[in-house]
């Protein structure tokens, strides 16, 4: 029987995946010792999940483990979900590289149909295909590593309203201060934008006007879980103003400042063009 337990599929350049070597125990050797220290790792975090007094491992513990040996993931495309040309989600495609190779792929899904992603924006959904496709590829290649130091082998993200013992599990779900209240519906989609009667509605975040460090930071604290009801406030106003007071919002300004840009634009054109026409008349009035 020969030593070599590696299909072709699953290696790199080198006939090797991962932790897997020519002899079955290296390979014990090798991926006991990662199991143990990747323990040490998980251990330490405060963010963890336990689902029926099993443990799983997120996108970032994966990361760690696939890094002992130089691997990484990689989002290669996301696409649009749609039924009857309405947006139901995304799905993404990652794959798993070793020394720049391809060792595994897998693809995923992030839909509004799930209990705990159908009130939500849509880059958040976007975003949690991407993180458990990627989850998915670094875990078809290395899972018998995340069994050996007694882990579950499917990434903590898939878990996302599985119901244990009564339980739901929400992979979003945010610890918010007791003395806060969260943001109201109503300003997450005046916020991110929402879908109704087929068509998309854009939220502050997707106009064209504001800069990305303001979206990077508003969607830093959502996800987070400090984006209560007072923080989405003050980002509405901040936007749209206050017509009682008479306090022009960020919007405004930046729409008179862009028709003062755009009018600019039409003077500079306007010059030039009279320049070109002069030197047209001059020229034909020479030649006379």
């Amino acid at each position: 029987m020969s030593n070599e337990m590696i299909t072709q599929n699953e290696t790199n350049g080198n006939g090797q995946l991962g932790f897997v070597e020519n002899k079955p125990s290296d390979v014990v050797v090798r991926a006991t010792e990662a199991a143990k220290t990747l323990q040490k790792i998980v251990n330490d975090r405060s963010k963890k999940l336990v689902l029926g007094g099993k443990q799983y491992l997120y996108y970032e513990d994966w990361q760690t483990l696939a890094k002992f040996d130089n691997i990484t993931a990689k989002v290669v495309s996301t696409e649009e979900i749609r039924e009857n040309d309405k947006l139901i989600g995304f799905s993404a495609r990652a794959v798993a590289l070793k020394n720049g190779e391809e060792i595994s792929a897998a693809e995923a899904e992030c839909c509004f149909d799930e209990p705990n992603w159908n009130n939500k924006p849509r880059f958040q959904l976007k975003s949690m295909a991407q993180t458990r496709a990627c989850s998915k590829a670094l875990r078809n290649v290395l899972a018998f590593i995340a069994v050996l130091a007694n882990y579950e082998p499917t990434p903590a993200e898939e878990m996302d309203g599985v119901v244990v013992n009564g339980n739901n599990y929400s992979q979003h779900t945010t610890t918010k201060p007791t003395n806060t209240k969260p943001a109201t519906q109503k300003q997450i989609d005046m916020i991110f934008g929402y879908d109704k009667d087929g068509e998309h509605k854009k939220g502050i975040i997707e106009s064209h006007l504001i800069q990305k460090k303001e979206v990077d930071k508003i969607q830093k604290l959502y996800s987070e879980g400090k984006l209560d009801r007072s923080k989405a406030s003050e980002i509405i106003g901040w936007w749209i103003g206050d017509n009682k007071k008479d306090i022009a919002g960020e919007r405004d300004k930046r729409e008179q400042q862009e028709s003062l840009n755009q009018d600019q634009e039409l003077v500079d054109a306007e010059e030039e063009g009279n320049d070109d026409w002069n030197f047209a008349e001059e020229t034909v009035t020479s030649k006379s």
